[in-house]
C-alpha cells in the first residue's frame, strides 16, 4: 500500500516546502514595507533580492554605498524580527 507510492512525492513536498516558504516571506515583506522609505526598500529590493552589486545601486539610486548596505541591513534585521514573531507566536 503506502510502499507502493513511489518516491517521486518527495520531490513534490521540496516543491510545496520551497514555495510556502516564498510565500511566507512575501507576506512578511508586504507586513513591513511601509516602514521604510522607497530609496531604502529600493536598496533592500535591489540588492537583498535581485543580487545587484552595491556600487551598482548606489549610483542608480543616487546615494552613498554605504547608505546602500545600511538599507539592506536594516530591512533584514526587521524581517528577521518579524520572522522570529511569526515562530514564537505559532510555538504559543
Amino acid at each position: 500500500c503506502l510502499e507502493e507510492i513511489p518516491d517521486g512525492l518527495d520531490g513534490l513536498d521540496e516543491e510545496w516546502q520551497v514555495e510556502h516558504d516564498r510565500h511566507v516571506l512575501r507576506r512578511l515583506l508586504d507586513l513591513i514595507r511601509p516602514e521604510f522609505s522607497d530609496s531604502t526598500w529600493q536598496a533592500f529590493r535591489l540588492t537583498a533580492v535581485q543580487g545587484q552589486a552595491t556600487d551598482e545601486v548606489a549610483r542608480g539610486l543616487g546615494i552613498s554605498e554605504n547608505a546602500v548596505v545600511i538599507a539592506r541591513s536594516r530591512v533584514l534585521r526587521r524581517l528577521k524580527l518579524m520572522g522570529r514573531d511569526l515562530v514564537d507566536w505559532l510555538g504559543d
